[in-house]
């Protein structure tokens, strides 16, 4: 009876767990992302193809990651503090919503921030909107 219920129980803990790992939080930190290796993402992200309609863009990568986007949750400052951590400055004069801009020597990368989900996306030269 007793190795039942212990079963049990580490059977919930780690359905819990397990249901954590792909919700943001820094303490997992972050990884080079598939656009640009020196613009982070959550490290417990998961990538996944879409498709992009703008020939203006020449790279792009979506990270699923619960609690970021959406009403209630927006872009964690954690999150923002580690993307100028990494060298990067918000262009607050390009803001528009859930569309960030960053900008680094010169290069502007977008961050579309939806609810669960953030897309990163790199524009040819001399483009500043997606």
């Amino acid at each position: 009876m007793k190795k039942r219920v212990f079963t049990v129980v580490i059977a919930i803990a780690l359905l819990l767990l397990l249901g954590q790992v792909f919700v943001y939080s820094p303490i997992f930190g972050y990884k080079a992302s598939a656009v640009r290796d020196d613009f982070p993402v959550p490290r417990n992200s998961i990538r996944f193809e879409t498709d992009v309609e703008n020939a203006s863009i020449t790279a792009h990568a979506s990270y699923r990651i619960g609690r970021i986007g959406g009403k209630e949750e927006g872009l964690p400052e954690a999150y923002l503090s580690s993307i100028e951590e990494w060298g990067w400055t918000a262009r607050d004069d390009l803001r528009v919503g859930g569309l960030l801009a960053f900008e680094k020597d010169d290069s502007i990368i977008w961050l579309i921030v939806e609810s669960n989900k953030v897309t990163i996306a790199e524009m040819e030269e001399g483009q500043e909107t997606p």
